[in-house]
């Protein structure tokens, strides 16, 4: 198959956009793309293998119906007209094509399958960028007369633009992951939004009566002040059910911790698949969360994950961030309102905004992403929002006052309540998003391309304009405010102690006085200048976009080409396979043909030698009648059948005992190879056997000598138990005898220390028999040396 190539007087496609926007007829961009396509479709030739086929079913035999060209089916842009041309006013300049358009990043996603169809939604996602700030639209260079002379009037500073912006608002290199929710959060976020019914319902006609002055604004404000409790809460919820309930306490298993926060919050499910998917990988992420209880919560996380803290809590100073790492992966956290401009532990490769709290303005943040962003352009931005939530809502409400805001934000929360968590249907789980982002990380800053879908723009009914009662109101508060500063510091004063603040209401608060021109006049200058700086950021942003444009349509290009390359030589190898096939087709069906053939011929000789078996059957039965008449003829011939028949029988039985004898010698092989069999084995018993008998032999040496070991050690053991108790009565007699000679120590000092008072006061003793006390062991009886009686006081 050859290769498409364009005609030698054939134009060349457009290689950028000011020569495509130059040369390309087209009232619009979407004209324009529409063009190019038709014009590259057109060059594109019909491959001539096609053609050249000769194969029955293949794609050059079938006759399809001839299409139309594609000049042919696109109508020349230049000069169709769809509605009457507009008449300009005379100061109104007619421009011949749209000013420069920003290119949303969700246009980039270009599809090889239908080219007009990604340009159709390129052009569908690009805002009117004057329009949307409010300052008049730059005229474009006019091209040549011949153009402007056929086509019609471009649209002008008071018309409409047709395309409109599909994507939530976001800043430069700002990106954002739609997520879900689970059910029972889900359930959480419907019983806040239920239960706070009632003051949605109040707060909402308070604000269409505060309008007309039937509402008093401190009653408003009450209502304000339980929106936005109601709100925080919402935000909690979307992000960590903890943040509302009781939180975890201090001793708490992190590992379980983590399981929980991945069980009930889908952006630290998000966060969970992404450390699974980069753990491996050298980034440094920074997580911004919207409080220190919210830091708190993705500590806990990351250390329930295995992540250690870099550094311990005692070193943390003001100049270093909270960072944990495990292994090369390593995030940093830090609070959305903290300005403290800290080193971070490693050079950042992307920051997350858990919530919608991260405020690109802050400085610390603004920093970050200049000074640690390897390429010209900022450090990329990854917000996390729940689908149809409160985050989500506010992200798409328009440049309105704060009131108008929050009256637009419960307004939508309260509406779109049933859808909340249900993601587009272009968008990806969590585990997906979190391989898109790991990839578009690993990828070389310059080349990277956002490929997770855009979040889509929820269609806000936007008020005309700030109702005078909201204004007028957000002023009651700006200047009550002041008046209180003013009053104090008057108070503080010597010389204007005689001075009051008048405190009456305002009689007419929907009517600004000559004396707030200053402030308008402020108000105005701010206005400007902050209009200028949105026109800064957004030339950039759209500088930027433009060059990613750019680059993705020559990566297009060339992916066009490698896919057309690829095109003609898979057609190649589908016509080589077509043939190959068709030639397997009909050699099986010549097999098949052969097979049948064959069959048909085995049925034939199989009934061919069913007759020759009948007729075998026949013969053998002709034959045995022969033999029998032969038989019974008598004679020679008689005699020499029988011998036949005696020699067949003999045959017949030698033929049955060489059989037997060969049964005999099989039978007397196996029976030998089987005794051989027995034979080694018994012989290896035997060796066996032996080996065991030796061991045994062994064993009872051995068992004798441990039984005279056992007996001396018994011997010895009772000799030593025999002389301990042998010591032990020794010294128990030992103590015997000192005790016994002690106590007659003792006794003799007694006898010798001891009064004779006794003995000198008593009389004779009486020679009566029958006297009293013949045998009394007193003292003169008691030296008697027939009585061994004891003295002692407790004898033993």
């Amino acid at each position: 198959m050859n290769e498409s190539s364009p005609t030698s007087d054939s134009p060349n496609p457009p290689t950028s956009m000011e020569e495509a926007r130059c040369n390309n007829p087209g009232t619009n961009f979407r004209e324009k793309m529409r063009y190019i396509r038709a014009h590259e479709r057109s060059l594109i030739q019909e491959p001539q293998s096609v053609s050249a086929s000769v194969t029955p079913s293949s794609a050059g035999d079938i006759e399809p119906s001839q299409s139309a060209p594609a000049r042919d089916t696109v109508s020349p842009l230049n000069v169709r007209v769809d509605k009457e041309p507009t008449t300009h006013p005379a100061h109104v300049a007619v421009t011949t094509e749209a000013p420069s358009t920003f290119i949303a990043p969700q246009a980039l996603h270009y599809t090889l399958e239908n080219p007009v169809e990604a340009a159709e939604l390129l052009a569908e996602s690009q805002p009117n960028l004057a329009g949307e700030i409010d300052v008049p639209e730059v005229v474009a260079e006019p091209i040549g007369e011949h153009l402007a002379e056929l086509e019609p009037p471009a649209p002008s500073i008071e018309e409409t633009p047709e395309s409109q912006y599909v994507g939530i608002q976001l800043g430069p290199m700002e990106y954002a992951i739609p997520l879900s929710m689970d059910p029972r959060v889900k359930d959480d976020y419907d019983i806040t939004i239920s239960s706070n019914n009632k003051n949605i319902l109040k707060f909402l006609e308070d604000t269409s009566l505060l309008e007309t002055g039937k509402s008093s604004a401190s009653e408003y404000d009450t209502h304000v002040f339980k929106m936005r409790k109601m709100i925080n809460r919402l935000d909690n919820i979307t992000t960590h059910p903890d943040l509302n309930d009781q939180p975890a306490a201090p001793g708490a298993n992190p590992v379980k911790e983590a399981a929980w926060a991945e069980y009930s919050s889908s952006k630290f499910q998000f966060l969970g698949y992404l450390i699974d998917v980069a753990r491996n990988d050298d980034f440094h992420i920074i997580i911004v969360a919207k409080t220190d209880m919210v830091v708190k919560i993705v500590e806990n996380y990351l250390i329930g994950k295995g992540f250690t803290h870099t550094q311990p809590a005692a070193d943390t100073s003001g100049d270093t961030e909270l960072a944990l790492s495990s292994g090369q992966l390593s995030f940093g956290v830090r609070v959305a309102t903290d300005e403290r401009i800290s080193q971070p532990y490693k050079t950042p490769v992307a920051i997350i905004a858990l919530d919608n709290s991260f405020d690109a303005e802050n400085p610390a943040i603004r920093q970050i992403r200049s000074s640690f962003s390897p390429t010209d352009s900022l450090l990329p931005v990854i917000r996390l929002l729940v689908s149809n939530t409160l985050e989500h809502i506010e992200r798409c409400l328009p440049q309105t006052s704060e009131l108008t805001k929050l009256h637009l934000l419960v307004k939508c929360t309260q509406d779109l309540s049933d859808t909340a968590g249900e993601l587009q249907d272009d968008a990806l789980g969590a585990q997906e998003n979190a391989v898109e982002v790991a990839l578009y990380l690993r990828t070389e800053p310059s080349a990277r391309v956002w490929s997770v879908a855009a979040v889509e723009l929820i269609p806000v009914e936007t008020p005309d304009g700030t109702p005078i009662a909201l204004e007028a109101a957000q002023i009651r508060s700006m200047t009550s405010s002041g008046q209180k500063r003013l009053l104090e510091n008057e108070e503080d004063e010597d010389g204007n102690q005689s001075k009051r603040q008048r405190m009456t209401p305002f009689q007419d608060i929907t009517h600004v006085s000559d004396s707030m021109k200053g402030q308008t006049q402020t108000k105005d200058e701010v206005n400007s200048h902050l209009s200028e700086l949105s026109l800064v950021k957004a030339k950039n942003a759209m500088e930027f976009e433009v060059n990613q444009l750019q680059i993705t349509l020559e990566n297009m290009q060339v992916r066009l080409e490698t896919t057309e390359k690829s095109f003609s030589k898979l057609q190649h190898r589908y016509e080589t396979r077509l043939n190959n096939y068709h030639k397997l087709r009909q050699e099986l069906d010549q097999v098949l043909e052969a097979s049948q053939k064959s069959s048909d011929r085995l049925e034939r000789q199989k009934i061919e030698i069913a007759k020759l078996k009948d007729d075998k059957a026949a013969l053998t039965k002709d034959l045995e009648e022969a033999r029998n008449t032969i038989k019974e003829g008598g004679g020679t011939d008689a005699d020499l059948e029988k011998a036949r028949e005696e020699v067949r029988r003999l045959t017949k039985e030698n033929a049955s005992l060489q059989r037997i004898v060969q049964q005999e010698r099989s039978q007397t092989e196996y029976t030998r190879q089987q005794y051989q069999n027995a034979s080694t084995a018994a012989a290896q018993t035997a060796m066996e056997l032996r080996q065991l008998e030796e061991e045994i032999g062994e064993l009872k040496l051995k068992t004798t000598a441990d039984l005279a070991k056992l007996k001396q050690l018994r011997l010895k053991s009772d000799e030593q138990t025999h002389l301990s108790r042998i010591k032990e009565l020794e010294t128990k007699l030992s103590q015997r005898d000192e005790m016994l000679n002690r106590k007659e120590e003792e006794l003799r000092e007694m006898k010798k220390n001891r009064p004779s008072t006794r003995a000198t006061s008593l009389q004779p003793r009486s020679p009566k028999w029958g006297a009293s006390r013949p045998a009394s062991p007193g003292p003169i009886n008691v030296g008697g040396g027939s009585i061994r009686g004891s003295a002692l006081r407790f004898p033993c």
